[in-house]
């Protein structure tokens, strides 16, 4: 509460000091110089010109980073290089925007001052980072093809290496779908943890969003199969807060804008928004100190523009006027980094339709119940984090009991087959055994046999008649006397040794006529065959 009185304290003093002149004077002409012609009245229009307009172009051949007011004054160029720096974004407080430079070949995320002091690549991936988008909580999402096709990253800005100037780090993927994914934007202050983003081929895409913590749930939001792109949140809570407090967006669908819910409560309800601009819009952004500002760029020429989305009945206003052509594609409208913001545009915002002291109470309050609710949730998630460890310690006991009783089991069961098998094993090694002892004791009685045998051989060798009463010799026959010895063609000598076969009964033999016949033939032809060769 004193928070809420001392914030409130020092709200009323600027106010008073704030000097609301209503006849002040914008910057309306091609020079962007002051034109007496052209006089703007800012409490005659119920929009926020005080702001920072920063947008891309190719005015001067490549793509730069340009900024000036929200009257269209003070143009003034950012950045210098001849190579293309595209897609600036704007930090919150309106002192620092990132862009995406090919300055070192791929495209990188670089961070800069706004009035150019200081700047540092955030990324070097060796990829191309494009399309950052800074959000409320001083995170960066931006796109990158380092995985092959394009997905959705998030990274810190400030504390990182490279911020200090040692080193490098990266970011964290957040998208992982074959399909590219692009134009992310970040939801509301109120909604950090939130971003909307366009998946699919250039034409055809859908919108989508998710969450950048907790579960990291994704859902899609538009999914109509038209020409949806270029989500962009209302930077605190939601364009209609009297219909429901959930984050909404304004995107165009075929060229036309439109709001959208995200999807809380299953409510996804779109409205065409009613604005009348003198072309075909690009791009939008909300301003940061009146979100019912809105500033925008069109296809012709690369206009910028202003209208309110809080009271349609307003004409859209092109800066400073109207027939300037920028070249502008992307644009963001921040706060005034030079001291005017919010205090110096009291005099514009919201047409004078909220008071500031109100407002930043009602904006602590909506912090308060926020934390409050943050804390809450976060207390609900450690008690069920610490159910969710206490059931998984058990299940990890229980686990443990049944592997180590398993274990056991297969233990046991291992060393009863080890004994049955050791026991089988002693079992054939004894009938082995067994065996042979009853081949030696088998070997040894064959070997008695044999010994026995050998020995009553020799014993009958050694008998009467010696070794001829075992062996019987040969037959020998001789002749004896001088009738053997005479032959059919000559007598044999006595003594001489014949077959004895031929001894027995050859004296029989001769005396057989027949025998005697048959020599007798045998004596004559061979005469007769010796006379015939004789005469020849």
């Amino acid at each position: 509460m004193f928070k809420k009185l001392s914030i409130l304290a020092l709200t009323s003093i600027a106010l008073f000091s704030i000097n609301l002149d209503s006849g002040l004077k914008v910057n309306a002409s091609n020079d962007f110089s002051i034109n007496e012609n052209e006089i703007i009245k800012t409490n005659d229009i119920p929009l926020f010109v005080d702001g920072t307009v920063v947008f891309d172009s190719n005015m001067n051949g490549n793509w730069d980073i340009y900024a000036m007011d929200g009257q269209g004054r003070n143009l003034r160029q950012l950045t210098f290089s001849a190579s293309d720096e595209r897609w600036p974004s704007i930090s919150p407080d309106g002192t620092h925007i990132a862009y995406s430079s090919n300055e070192d070949g791929d495209y990188n995320i670089v961070i800069q001052d706004i009035n150019g002091d200081r700047r540092f690549n955030l990324t070097h991936n060796g990829a191309n980072e494009i399309q950052p988008n800074w959000g409320p909580w001083d995170q960066l999402l931006y796109v990158s093809d380092v995985s092959g096709n394009k997905d959705i990253y998030i990274k810190n800005i400030w504390g990182t290496p490279e911020e200090q100037g040692y080193g490098q780090s990266d970011g964290v993927q957040m998208t992982f779908s074959p399909e590219d994914e692009t134009e992310p934007s970040f939801a509301g202050e109120g909604f950090g943890n939130i971003f909307g983003f366009v998946r699919g081929p250039k034409g055809s895409g859908n919108i989508w969003a998710k969450k950048t913590e907790d579960d990291f749930r994704e859902w899609p939001v538009r999914e109509g199969g038209q020409d949806e792109r270029s989500p962009s949140f209302h930077p605190y809570d939601a364009l209609y807060p009297q219909r429901e407090v959930q984050p909404q967006f304004m995107f165009l669908k075929n060229d036309n804008l439109y709001w959208s819910n995200t999807g809380w409560n299953n409510d996804y309800s779109q409205e065409q928004v009613p604005v009348r601009v003198p072309g075909t819009i690009r791009h939008v952004a909300f301003s940061k100190d009146d979100p019912c500002t809105v500033a925008f760029t069109l296809k012709e020429g690369g206009k910028i523009g202003l209208f309110s989305y809080c009271d349609p009945s307003f004409n859209p206003i092109l800066l400073p006027d109207g027939n300037t052509n920028f070249g502008a594609s992307k644009v963001d409208y921040g706060r005034n980094s030079s001291g005017g913001g919010m205090m110096g545009g009291m005099g514009g915002m919201m047409g004078g339709m909220k008071d500031m002291g109100n407002r930043m109470m009602d904006d602590m309050q909506r912090q308060e119940d926020m934390m409050r609710e943050e804390m809450e949730r976060q207390a609900e998630m450690d008690r069920e984090r610490n159910e969710m460890m206490m059931r998984q310690m058990e299940e990890q006991e229980r686990m443990d009991r049944e592997r180590m009783e398993q274990q056991m089991e297969m233990e046991n069961e291992r060393m009863r087959l080890e004994r049955e098998r050791t026991e089988a094993q002693m079992q054939a090694d004894r009938e082995r055994m067994d065996m042979e002892r009853e081949m030696m004791e088998e070997q040894d009685r064959l070997d008695r046999e044999r010994m026995e045998q050998q020995r009553e051989m020799m014993n009958r060798m050694e008998g009467d008649g010696g070794r001829d009463d075992y062996f019987e010799p040969d037959e020998r026959c001789f002749i004896e006397d001088q009738e053997s010895a005479r032959g059919l063609f000559g007598n044999m000598e006595i003594g001489a040794e014949v077959d004895c076969e031929l001894k027995d009964g050859i004296r029989e033999r001769f005396e057989d006529p027949t025998s005697l016949a048959m020599l007798g033939l045998v004596v004559t032809v061979g005469a007769t065959l010796l006379q015939m060769l004789r005469g020849n």
